[in-house]
This record gives structure tokens, C-alpha cells and sequence, in this order.
């Protein structure tokens, strides 16, 4: 499967989940796209959370997918349950955010850790923070 097949596929997951996942939640969407990415060794999301957290303003220690939740929710406890309206707006800005970053990483990923590693200096943290 190519780079850009991965990411149809993904967005695929995103806008009808009940053809991949049993639950159309976010939660079952991440599982299934963490799975997906695992069993390619890490290769189709490299530096997705990298890139993720150059959108945001501060550091945290969250998996992408919380991030992600925590860009469009605002503030959250991640026990917090999601109501159906916020699963549906998840997914679809999941779906875009994936859209934005397969551009962005095959522009190339030296890019996105430079500007990372740059973000990190500036936030007084190194890569064994992250």
C-alpha cells in the first residue's frame, strides 16, 4: 500500500467508520487507525503527534489521538465520555488534519522534526521529554 493509499484509507475510516469498526466513536476509529499504523511498524503516522503539537501551543505527553481531541474539544478529561455530536465533529476534523499532514510529511519529515525540535528548545524540553 502507498503513502497516499494509507491516508485514503484513513479518511475512509474517518467518514464511514461502520464499514471498518463496529462503533462509529472516535475512540473506535483511533483504535483502529493506532492498529493499522502499529502493524506498518509506525510508518503511515511518523510524526503525525510531532506535527500535531506544532499546531498547538504547549507541550504535553498525550498520544495523537488525545491531542487531537484536546485541539477541538478544548480542555478535557480523557475519562471525559464523548457525546455523538463531538464523535461525529472529531472524526471529520481527524479527517482533515490526516489530509493536511500526509501533504505535510511528503513535503518530508526532516521538516516537521526540525520544526519540532526547534518548538521543543523554545518550550525548554528536549526529545527525551516527548
Amino acid at each position: 500500500m502507498s503513502r497516499s493509499q494509507i491516508f485514503e484509507h484513513f479518511y475512509l475510516v474517518c467518514r464511514r467508520p461502520g464499514m471498518f469498526v463496529q462503533s462509529a466513536s472516535f475512540a473506535a476509529v483511533c483504535s483502529y487507525m493506532h492498529g493499522f499504523d502499529t502493524a506498518l511498524s509506525g510508518g503511515a503516522l511518523v510524526g503525525f503527534r510531532e506535527w500535531l503539537l506544532l499546531r498547538g501551543s504547549e507541550w504535553n505527553n498525550m498520544p495523537w489521538w488525545g491531542i487531537v481531541r484536546q485541539q477541538v474539544l478544548g480542555s478535557f478529561m480523557p475519562s471525559d465520555p464523548i457525546a455523538p455530536p463531538e464523535d461525529e465533529r472529531l472524526r471529520d476534523e481527524l479527517a482533515r488534519l490526516l489530509e493536511e499532514f500526509s501533504k505535510a510529511q511528503a513535503a518530508g519529515l526532516d521538516s516537521i522534526f526540525y520544526q519540532y525540535g526547534v518548538w521543543l528548545l523554545a518550550q525548554g524540553r528536549t526529545f527525551e521529554d516527548s
